[in-house]
């Protein structure tokens, strides 16, 4: 997940790995489904920052948290600080981003079923907080 470079002027560097690590990624998540936290905690961790963004990144990052919450135990977002945190990675690609693709993809996580299931669960933490900022989003976002 560090490598920032870009190969070109619009394919980063992590695009070349990325579907081998997912899978790798995921085959872990699966064979030890209590590592769930520290992965999420690890990708959410090599976020793209705003003085750094890198919209391809955040794409495939996206997806590559989709994969991890489909393949997540269901108690995976019973720590709070984490939930908080990876709602607010999306919330921000959606809300913060000025690429269409970005805000895109976060808005597509919400159509895997898996993804609501486990969001679901939380529901009380989770949907106040997306409904505001998405709210938010529509009213002031430029696309």
């Amino acid at each position: 997940h560090m490598p920032t470079g870009m190969v070109d002027d619009s394919t980063p560097l992590l695009a070349l790995i990325h579907r081998p690590l997912c899978l790798c990624i995921v085959a872990f998540v699966e064979g030890r489904p209590e590592a769930v936290h520290h992965v999420l905690r690890g990708v959410l961790s090599h976020w793209p920052s705003a003085a750094t963004a890198n919209s391809s990144k955040e794409v495939l990052l996206l997806h590559e948290l989709e994969m991890l919450m489909e393949h997540a135990a269901p108690d995976a977002l019973a720590d709070p600080e984490l939930r908080d945190l990876l709602v607010g990675v999306i919330v921000e690609s959606f809300e913060g981003s000025k690429n269409f693709r970005v805000a895109e993809r976060a808005l597509l996580m919400f159509r895997s079923d898996a993804v609501l299931n486990l969001l679901r669960q939380h529901h009380a933490a989770v949907v106040p907080r997306l409904i505001q900022r998405l709210l938010q989003a529509a009213s002031e976002h430029w696309n």
